[in-house]
C-alpha cells in the first residue's frame, strides 16, 4: 500500500500541522504560521518529504525526490519541487511548482508540490490570480487554486480555480475583511501502473486593497486560541493507492 499523508484536496487547505508551525506577536501583529509542502513515492520506493514554514522574508526553493528498482531491474522515480520568485507578507506571491513520475510496469507513485498562505485583512481586498498548469505524459496531474475564509472555526470556500492543463487561466475577485487561507495544490498519480508524467504549474498570485480601503495589514487578533481553534478542524486528506 502506498500512502501520502501531505496530499490535499481543494477543500481541505489547512491542516493540523499548521498548528505546530512557528508563531510570531507582537503588540501590532500576529503572524499565523505558512507552509510549503513537498511529497514524493513510489510503490518500490520510500516516501521523501519536505514541510517547511512559509517565511515570507525569502525565496523557498525546495525539492524532494523518491527512486527505486521495480520489475526486470528497471529504475522509477516520482519527484516534486517549488521555485518561488516573489512572496510578500502581504501583497502575494509568485513562482513554479513541478511534479514527475517515470514509473515502470507495474509500478505506482505520486507526487505533490503544495503551498498554503494565510493572510489577514483589516478592511477589503482584491486579488489577481493568473497559473498555467503545462503536463504531458499517460498519468493524472492536476492543480487547484483554493481561496478560503477561516470563520467560526471552519474554512469556508470562497473561490476555486480548477486549472486546465496548457492553458493560462487568470481569476480577478474580491474578499471582505477577515483571515483568509490561500493555497495551491500540483498532484501527479498515475491511474495504471507504468504510467509517467510531468507536471510543471506557472503561478502569481497580487493581493491589493480594495476601493477605499487602506493597505491590507495583520492585526493582532482578539484571541489566539480563537485563531488555532479554527485551524485544529480541519485535516490533511489521506490519498491511498492501492
Amino acid at each position: 500500500m502506498l500512502t501520502n499523508l501531505h496530499a490535499f484536496r481543494p477543500r481541505l487547505i489547512a491542516s493540523c500541522t499548521l498548528v505546530l508551525g512557528l508563531l510570531s506577536t507582537s503588540a501590532h501583529a500576529l503572524i499565523v504560521p505558512s507552509q510549503h509542502q513537498l511529497f514524493a513515492q513510489t510503490s518500490v520506493s520510500s516516501p521523501d518529504m519536505l514541510v517547511e514554514p512559509a517565511n515570507a522574508d525569502l525565496l523557498f526553493q525546495g525539492s524532494v525526490s523518491s527512486v527505486g528498482i521495480g520489475a526486470q531491474g528497471l529504475v522509477s522515480s516520482a519527484s516534486a519541487s517549488q521555485h518561488f520568485t516573489r512572496h510578500d507578507r502581504q501583497t502575494g506571491f509568485a513562482g513554479t511548482a513541478e511534479v514527475a513520475l517515470g514509473l515502470s510496469s507495474g509500478v505506482r507513485g505520486h507526487a505533490d508540490s503544495n503551498f498554503r498562505r494565510n493572510m489577514i485583512f483589516t478592511t477589503d481586498a482584491e486579488f489577481d490570480f493568473s497559473g498555467e498548469l503545462q503536463a504531458s505524459g499517460n498519468a493524472s496531474v492536476e492543480a487547484f487554486l483554493t481561496v478560503a475564509e477561516i470563520l467560526g472555526g471552519s474554512l469556508v470556500e470562497r473561490y476555486l480555480v480548477d486549472l486546465t492543463q496548457n492553458s493560462l487561466q487568470t481569476l480577478n475577485a474580491s474578499l471582505k475583511a477577515g483571515h483568509y487561507v490561500f493555497g495551491f495544490q500540483l498532484h501527479a498519480q498515475n491511474n495504471d501502473p507504468g504510467e509517467s508524467a510531468l507536471g510543471r504549474l506557472a503561478f502569481d498570485l497580487q493581493v491589493r486593497p480594495g476601493e477605499g480601503g487602506d493597505a491590507a495589514a495583520l492585526p493582532e487578533p482578539q484571541s489566539l486560541a480563537l485563531v488555532l481553534a479554527a485551524l485544529v478542524p480541519a485535516l490533511s486528506l489521506r490519498r491511498r493507492l492501492r
